[in-house]
């Protein structure tokens, strides 16, 4: 890319895009075009960073290409190009940041070598230097997304399960946080623990259930990159950001358009077992709780009534990655009454 080209691909960038993620676009160290007789089809933008021990790291902060060149290999030959550009400066690793839904994204990275990586494997790679390679890849704040690397983690090791305890556990203490900023500590707190696991197991079991009659072979996904900016809204605002991962196909050849009836019909199972629960809760503390159990039972609420708003009424970016986008995407109407039901109990 050339100075004067910025403009050109920048007008690019914001027609591939949507609304809402257009204001973070930016250019990198290092910006590839690809043009065809003169006009501007797409382009690539990449980082090289430092890191630990002298190694250089590099990124792929975006890949775009204009609606009208999709499907002519524009982004192909864009990534592969740019792969080729960061090898040539000597990038002993590279990352892309991809939403998890985003199955043209998986592909292309996975065909290339790339996985993504957990948490766990995160800390075991990159152990004390994980805060500088999140800072230089901007995985701190962009919710549902996976830091995909190369070369390649080993899935060795790798517990879904335990993923999920230890999203549950780090959602409890943001939220106890949220807590004892907003008011004081008080025993009744502790009624966050079952309430996270009442209201966050009911969408597992669902979801999984829902998915194994739907034939999908899914595994859960914690959501770290958000927990920075849940913990920041927990102690700056009081406010309680939930975090419930989600469930993602364990296969990277998929697409979404033919897999959205199933992951839609999923995500409303997710969806359902959430407001059951929240309006149980809700219904017992209004009228069958003794007062002294009320505020306990109020720790249960809060949680429900949280989760109902983000899991499903939000669908636009940063929160495309909560379950509503994917019933929005199956079924407008379905997606349109558990929104309600959901606003309802999160404004009651």
């Amino acid at each position: 890319m050339q100075d004067g080209d910025r403009a050109a691909v920048r007008a690019v960038a914001h027609r591939s895009f949507p609304l809402l993620q257009r204001p973070f676009f930016s250019f990198g160290t290092h910006n590839l075009i690809a043009e065809s007789d003169g006009a501007i089809l797409g382009g690539i933008v990449l980082k090289v960073f430092p890191m630990s021990g002298g190694r250089r790291g590099g990124l792929v902060s975006w890949i775009f290409t204009a609606p009208e060149a999709r499907g002519r290999g524009v982004g192909q030959a864009l990534t592969d190009a740019g792969l080729a550009l960061l090898r040539e400066e000597g990038c002993d690793e590279v990352f892309a940041s991809v939403e998890g839904y985003n199955a043209s994204s998986n592909k292309l990275w996975a065909t290339r070598g790339f996985t993504p990586l957990s948490l766990r494997q995160q800390v075991q790679r990159f152990g004390a230097s994980l805060p500088a390679v999140w800072y230089h890849t901007f995985h701190m704040f962009d919710i549902g997304h996976f830091l995909w690397a190369l070369p390649a983690g080993d899935d060795r090791g790798e517990n879904p399960t335990a993923e999920w305890w230890m999203n549950a556990a780090i959602n409890v203490l943001l939220m106890l946080i949220a807590v004892w900023r907003g008011s004081r500590l008080e025993a009744e707190m502790v009624a966050l623990v079952p309430a996270v696991l009442a209201i966050y197991g009911a969408r597992q079991w669902a979801m999984s259930w829902a998915a194994r009659r739907e034939g999908l072979v899914m595994r859960f996904r914690a959501w770290e990159s958000a927990y920075p900016l849940s913990a920041a809204i927990a102690l700056l605002l009081a406010g309680v950001f939930p975090l419930p991962g989600n469930l993602y196909p364990v296969r990277h050849d998929w697409r979404f358009s033919e897999e959205a009836p199933r992951l839609g019909r999923m995500a409303t199972a997710g969806g359902a077992a959430v407001l059951l629960v929240g309006w149980l809760i809700l219904a017992v503390t209004r009228w069958a709780a003794p007062p002294a159990a009320a505020d306990w039972l109020g720790y249960g609420v809060m949680v429900a009534k949280n989760m109902a708003f983000f899991d499903l009424v939000l669908i636009f970016f940063p929160f495309s990655c909560f379950n509503g986008r994917l019933i929005f995407a199956w079924n407008r109407v379905v997606w349109a009454v558990m929104a309600a039901l959901g606003l309802a109990l999160f404004l009651i």
